[in-house]
């Protein structure tokens, strides 16, 4: 449905609710830190105050005690900082790798920069010589020729694998042929704007696929903003209204 938009922006509305979290963990960590200074600021004042008693009773000698606090004081230090460091050396480490990872993608097509905008409706459609394969797998496509004109119901009936739902991609440019062309009015997909071109095709996928929202925002998933007479409706045309009653 060309909704990349719409899908950023709720990906965007989770990313606020794990800051919230990120927050409270955080606020969480201050309190460890505070504790474990609290706890590390008594035990020095305890030993201190045993050090100088032993001191002033002659059962410790001065070097003796100051040697004791300094040992005291560097073993705290590492240990205050262990938990927080290895914490946050795991989830940099994490980050890091996730974000080369995305930077490694290469898109499927790319996107024209002041590309033209296609006139619908349009009067043909025409797959010229085109090849395709998927990366790793054999040949699916080989010199493809066939062209479809307004008005016209078409069917492309072969066995599994044969590449009917590779044709269908190439249409919405999901992908682009390696060789050939695949032409709107005579014109090639790959010169027209990408965004324009998929908000004039429609698509009813063999799989049914419901997003994690409720039944009448995945039938207004195609228009954002539809009023519920337009569910409604649409609901109605899809054969929907026994099962909507029923639930």
């Amino acid at each position: 449905f060309n909704l990349a938009p719409w899908s950023i922006k709720r990906i965007d509305d989770t990313l606020k609710e794990w800051v919230s979290a990120r927050v409270s963990d955080r606020r969480s960590l201050a309190i460890v830190t505070s504790l474990q200074a609290i706890v590390i600021a008594i035990t020095l004042t305890a030993l201190l105050l045993i050090g100088t008693s032993d001191v002033m009773q002659k059962d410790m000698s001065t070097g003796e005690f100051v040697m004791l606090t300094v040992f005291t004081a560097q073993l705290f230090a590492p240990l205050n900082l262990l938990g927080f460091v290895y914490k946050e050396m795991r989830q940099s480490l994490a980050d890091v790798g996730q974000m080369f990872s995305y930077l490694g993608e290469v898109p499927h097509v790319e996107r024209k920069i002041g590309a033209a905008k296609p006139t619908f409706p349009f009067r043909s459609v025409e797959i010229f010589n085109v090849q395709f394969q998927y990366p790793g797998s054999n040949s699916l496509l080989k010199d493809l020729t066939m062209s479809f004109s307004a008005g016209q119901h078409i069917a492309i009936v072969g066995p599994s694998g044969s590449g009917k739902s590779t044709i269908a991609k190439l249409l919405v440019r999901a992908y682009d042929p390696l060789d050939g062309a695949v032409l709107l009015d005579g014109k090639d997909f790959r010169q027209l704007d990408l965004t324009a071109l998929r908000n004039g095709i429609g698509i009813v996928t063999q799989d049914t696929s419901l997003f994690s929202m409720t039944l009448a925002e995945n039938i207004a998933l195609g228009l954002p903003g539809a009023s519920k007479q337009q569910v409604a409706n649409a609901a109605k045309q899809a054969g929907l209204t026994d099962l909507v009653s029923s639930l």
